[in-house]
C-alpha cells in the first residue's frame, strides 16, 4: 500500500534543495496540537521536579537555621530547672 504525500520543496541553493513531506492524512493543526502539548507536558514536568528542588533545599536550610535555637532554648530550659552547669553549644 503506497502512502499518499504532500510534499514541498525549497531550493536553497543551486545544489541544496530541501524536500518536507507530510502523509495527506494528517492536518497541520494536529501536528500543531500534539508539540505543543509536548511542551506544556514537559513544562509541568520540569516544574515539578523544580518545585521538588526548592522544597528539599529550603527545609535544609530552615533546619540548619533553626538548629542552633532549638539548642540554646533546650539549654535555656535546663538552666531554669537549676542545672548551672548546662552549655549551649556553638555551632
Amino acid at each position: 500500500m503506497k502512502r499518499q504525500l504532500l510534499v514541498s520543496y525549497l531550493s536553497i541553493t543551486s545544489l541544496v534543495i530541501l524536500v518536507l513531506g507530510l502523509p495527506l492524512g494528517v492536518s497541520y493543526a494536529n501536528l500543531v496540537d500534539d508539540d505543543a502539548r509536548h511542551l506544556w507536558l514537559l513544562l509541568v514536568v520540569t516544574a515539578g521536579v523544580m518545585l521538588g528542588i526548592v522544597v528539599l533545599v529550603s527545609l535544609l536550610l530552615a533546619r540548619s537555621l533553626t538548629k542552633p535555637l532549638h539548642d540554646l532554648h533546650d539549654a535555656a530550659v535546663e538552666l531554669g530547672r537549676g542545672d548551672l552547669a548546662v552549655r549551649a553549644p556553638v555551632p
